[in-house]
């Protein structure tokens, strides 16, 4: 097998187990920030992440790792709660999927690029990835940007 897919396939171990001890913990560090400053911090691990594809390293992996895997964990906890706040029982599924619409659209910018890009070469330059984890942490940072300018919901539930 080759060197990569073990080395980024042991850091995604990593990533889901610190994910997964984590969400035990992000209730209780939601509650210390606040929904919107959890969601920035969350969604800042993942641009912290995916700028390390920019350059990678294998120690820098694991760390990064590790630092994804409690942000995810406290996004999508602070997501859901900020859902629940800005919801009204009659409006909980369209918003709910809306949310997911917005996160499937995700696993479409990266692979379109790299298949309209990337389109009959053998081999992925350094150029190459340098260029696709730029634009994928500019859409993660822009989500920051987004993110801050959330208003306080009007009813908490």
């Amino acid at each position: 097998l080759d060197t990569y897919f073990i080395l980024f396939q042991s850091g995604a171990v990593v990533l889901y187990v610190v994910f997964a001890m984590a969400n035990w913990i992000s209730p209780s560090i939601i509650s210390l920030l606040g929904s919107k400053l959890a969601l920035i911090v969350g969604a800042s691990c993942f641009v912290l992440y995916l700028s390390m594809f920019l350059y990678p390293s294998n120690a820098v992996l694991y760390i990064y790792s590790t630092i994804i895997g409690f942000g995810a964990a406290t996004l999508w906890t602070a997501q859901g709660n900020l859902m629940v706040c800005y919801s009204r029982k009659d409006t909980m599924d369209r918003n709910a999927n809306i949310a997911w619409g917005f996160q499937q659209t995700a696993m479409l910018i990266g692979p379109l690029y790299v298949f309209f890009s990337w389109h009959g070469k053998d081999e992925i330059s350094n150029s190459d990835r340098i260029t696709l984890f730029t634009i994928l942490t500019a859409i993660a940072g822009s989500s920051l940007i987004l993110f801050a300018f959330l208003r306080k919901p009007t009813v908490i539930k």
